[in-house]
């Protein structure tokens, strides 16, 4: 009898023991971000439409399986990563969503919300089609870009080019031309990324911090003339978000201020730049 209830006494102090180790674990889990009003999650979806590293799928109620702000212009929020890079996109109801990782990278989709957002979205083949003769001339307009994304204000058509793997980043208001001569000495074009939408105080100025690695090792100062200037006339901040060795860390600099990230100690880790952004930031 006494042997029964010690063995009892046991069980439960190793019970209450595990549950008890268990606790921290669950609480330390971060919960998911909550879904915006008149939007829904559709994240379930768009993973099972990523087929060998791309992704194409009409912004549809029909193709995503729900209509969650009936007779409102919605769009189609992609959060992924390529590389470990953190990216985001966004395409409207009518456009077509298109992500391509690069050959040898994975394209993994970490979340994808479709509904009402005033967030600018992706007009990046729209812009590189008016390209001619190694030179481009467009107007920032909803014709010449293919879509409306936001009726009633004044939108903002950022672009991402490139001259010979240089990387320069613009900005217009809607209805002025945006135009990129032809480069001296045969040097190439490229539009890297274009967004079209209400204007935004921050410029995405990941493939222009990560032109300035070397070594493993970053030095950069948040300067217009090399990042841009997403809002003219306000101080700016650089905050690069970045990991070596799979840990993650973050450095800010303001305008005319450099930002140094040197090598790990006796190559302890590669450094790789994850995020970046210049101009006024949130928190």
């Amino acid at each position: 009898m006494h042997l029964a209830l010690a063995l009892t006494t046991l069980l439960l102090a190793a019970a209450s023991s595990i549950a008890a180790d268990a606790s921290p674990a669950s609480s330390a889990t971060t919960a998911p971000a909550p879904v915006p009003k008149r939007s829904a999650d559709v994240t379930e979806r768009i993973v099972g439409l990523v087929k060998d590293g791309h992704l194409s799928v009409p912004v549809d109620n029909d193709v995503l399986g729900v209509d969650p702000s009936e007779g409102d212009l919605k769009k189609l929020r992609v959060e992924f990563t390529v590389g470990g890079r953190v990216r985001s996109r966004a395409w409207a109801e009518g456009q077509t969503a298109e992500i391509a990782a690069p050959k040898g990278e994975k394209l993994v989709v970490t979340r994808a919300i479709y509904g009402v957002s005033d967030e600018p979205v992706d007009v990046t083949s729209a812009v590189a089609g008016a390209l001619k003769d190694n030179a481009l001339d467009i107007e920032a307009t909803n014709e010449a870009l293919g879509i409306d994304p936001d009726p009633g204000p004044t939108k903002q058509l950022v672009v991402l080019y490139a001259i010979d793997g240089v990387h320069h980043i613009e900005a217009v208001e809607e209805r002025q031309p945006f135009r990129l001569v032809k480069p001296d000495g045969g040097a190439k074009l490229t539009i890297v990324r274009a967004t079209y939408g209400v204007p935004v105080k921050w410029f995405d100025v990941l493939e222009i911090v990560e032109s300035k690695l070397k070594d493993s090792k970053l030095s950069i100062t948040a300067d217009n003339e090399l990042l841009g200037d997403p809002s003219f006339g306000d101080t700016k901040t650089l905050r690069v978000e970045y990991a070596v060795a799979g840990k993650p860390h973050t450095a800010e600099a303001s305008e005319q201020e450099t930002i140094d990230i040197p090598a790990a100690a006796d190559g302890a880790g590669t450094l790789v730049i994850t995020r970046a952004r210049y101009g006024v930031l949130g928190g």
